[in-house]
């Protein structure tokens, strides 16, 4: 049965864009310390250590991190999120973002230095808590485990002690140091909550330093999705963002997209780690088009009997179910057969809410 950490793992992995094109915008902010060149070569090749890394992290979930202490944490979404549930991760994101901010090229650009062991309690924006000495070896031997060498680390040591240089090598493709060092840049210098986790998907469209376009992100999130759950959501997307409805999205391990009308949030659109691709409805009209709920789905249509909400408040579950999120409706192949239905439910409420 595959782990929490794994199944994370996984996730982050189909997150990565499964081609990056030749040309893209690059801002003049990323070229003062690298050429162009090195970063066009050195973004795939940092993607595929990425992809590499996750691989391990799925096959060994088990080997880096006990399972949470909190049972809650299993059952309850919620609380599953990144980085809360996952502190490994966490956790091995900020030892390659402080290797990638904090080294510096040696003149042939396939190695990077670091003046002392600074770079493993350096804190920044994804450090959230101290790192146990404990967490950063298992994150180091990782690293080294995956290709990395690092030159002057005692991993037989209860502590990361280094010689002065720490020198960071990736034999395999030393184009990837470039490519690290852009991506932690990008993660530094221009994520926000909006456009976060940019060096864990190897976003190179942040490298642009613009709004991220909401359809091509869609686009990329649902490149592994069936054409019949990618088709309906970027139809449904399109469409309703065309009436000009609003649409807030955060981009990142826990990715939506959030569709209000007038003040008031109606749907979204979800990725998570343990339940895929879906969209939720907040609909609180259901009483005002009852023949329309009658098309629904058994299961939906149950659901709308019992109203949504809290299901703990409610006494339906003793851990928090995202009742809150409203009528959970997957994205799989079955929205083949109930996305008309789907869409003329969403229309309804729409109608509903602007009192028609």
């Amino acid at each position: 049965m595959p782990t929490q950490l794994s199944e994370m793992a996984a996730y982050l992995q189909k997150l990565l864009p499964p081609s990056i094109p030749a040309n893209y915008e690059i801002a003049a902010m990323f070229t003062e310390e690298l050429k162009e060149n090195e970063i066009r070569s050195g973004v795939p090749a940092f993607r595929d250590f990425l992809y590499l890394l996750y691989a391990r992290v799925v096959e060994e979930g088990d080997a880096f991190v006990p399972p949470p202490s909190n049972e809650k944490a299993g059952k309850d979404s919620h609380h599953a999120d990144y980085p809360a549930a996952y502190k490994f991760m966490r956790n091995l994101m900020i030892v390659l973002s402080n290797l990638g901010l904090l080294g510096t090229f040696n003149g042939t650009r396939d190695a990077l230095h670091l003046k002392n062991d600074d770079c493993f309690t350096f804190s920044n924006r994804l450090s959230y808590v101290k790192m146990p000495n404990k967490r950063k070896m298992q994150c180091l031997q990782l690293l080294m485990d995956c290709g990395v060498q690092i030159e002057g680390l005692d991993l037989q040591s209860k502590t990361p002690a280094t010689r002065t240089p720490l020198t960071i090598t990736y034999p395999r493709d030393p184009k990837m140091l470039a490519g690290l060092k852009v991506m932690t840049l990008a993660q530094d210098k221009v994520g926000t909550k909006y456009q976060d986790e940019i060096l864990h998907r190897c976003d190179y469209t942040a490298l642009a330093n613009k709004k991220p376009d909401p359809l091509a992100m869609l686009q990329t999130l649902l490149s592994a999705a069936p054409a019949e759950a990618r088709d309906f959501m970027l139809a449904l997307h399109q469409s309703y963002v065309a009436h000009g409805f609003k649409c807030n999205t955060y981009i990142g391990y826990s990715t939506r997209y959030e569709y209000f009308c007038r003040s008031k949030e109606l749907w979204r659109f979800n990725m998570t780690s343990n339940k895929g691709a879906f969209i939720t409805i907040k609909a609180a009209n259901t009483d005002k088009y009852p023949k329309l709920v009658q098309q629904l789905p058994m299961h939906l249509q149950e659901c709308v009997t019992t109203g949504y909400g809290c299901g703990k408040k409610m006494g339906l579950t003793d851990h928090c179910d995202s009742g809150c999120r409203g009528y959970f409706i997957p994205l799989d192949a079955s929205i083949a057969e109930v996305g008309g239905v789907v869409r003329a439910w969403i229309e309804a409420e729409v109608a509903c809410i602007r009192g028609k």
